[in-house]
């Protein structure tokens, strides 16, 4: 009894420091693999990832995508519109939307090799697609830096929407339009 409960021990602590061994291996995403930098500072990025696969959000990947953003209350409900990708991008590079971002932003990159480590112990992991967060603020930003020298790709899937600011002369139409009532209601007392 006592050789079938030490055995039992013994598979149970294997399965465990396997699976933890399993978990220990997979690549950890840093929000640090990019660089936000709003009205000269810094902000700072979360991340979801790595997850396997190039997922830019195409009308192929959008639902494994929006699946993948859940801890985020993220809900995708089409795929992102090809205005909102970027090809071609290579290296540790910057890169930007081709417009001001603004409020609570989400992008995802796809990398063509991590590596992990560094000398033999390093480790490469292929073909995979990290998720970025950040407050692009009510001042915006145009520009993100990515420090990975193997990005593909990157999607815009979420950003603020900046509500446009009235010009003066909107102001002064507003006023004499105000005007014109009040002077309407003042004649029609009078007569």
């Amino acid at each position: 009894m006592k050789l079938i409960n030490s055995a039992s021990t013994v598979l149970a602590l294997s399965l465990v420091l396997a699976s933890g061994m399993a978990a220990a291996s997979d690549p950890t995403c840093s929000g640090a693999s990019i660089e936000v930098i709003v009205a000269g500072k810094s902000v700072p990025v979360t991340c979801l990832g790595y997850f396997d696969g190039n997922l830019n959000g195409n009308a192929t990947t959008w639902k494994t995508v929006s699946t993948d953003l859940t801890p985020w209350s993220v809900k995708l409900t089409a795929a992102a519109p090809s205005s909102n990708m970027l090809g071609d991008l290579k290296g540790a590079t910057t890169f930007d939307f081709g417009k001001t971002l603004y409020g609570d932003t989400v992008i995802g990159v796809h990398y063509g090799v991590i590596k992990v480590g560094s000398g033999k112990d390093a480790t490469n992991y292929n073909d995979v697609t990290a998720f970025y967060r950040l407050d692009a603020g009510t001042e915006g930003l145009l520009k993100i830096i990515n420090n990975i020298d193997s990005i593909s790709n990157a999607t815009l899937y979420r950003s603020g929407v900046m509500a446009p600011v009235p010009e003066p002369e909107t102001y002064a139409m507003l006023l004499a339009g105000l005007g014109m009532v009040g002077l309407i209601a003042r004649r029609r007392k009078q007569a």
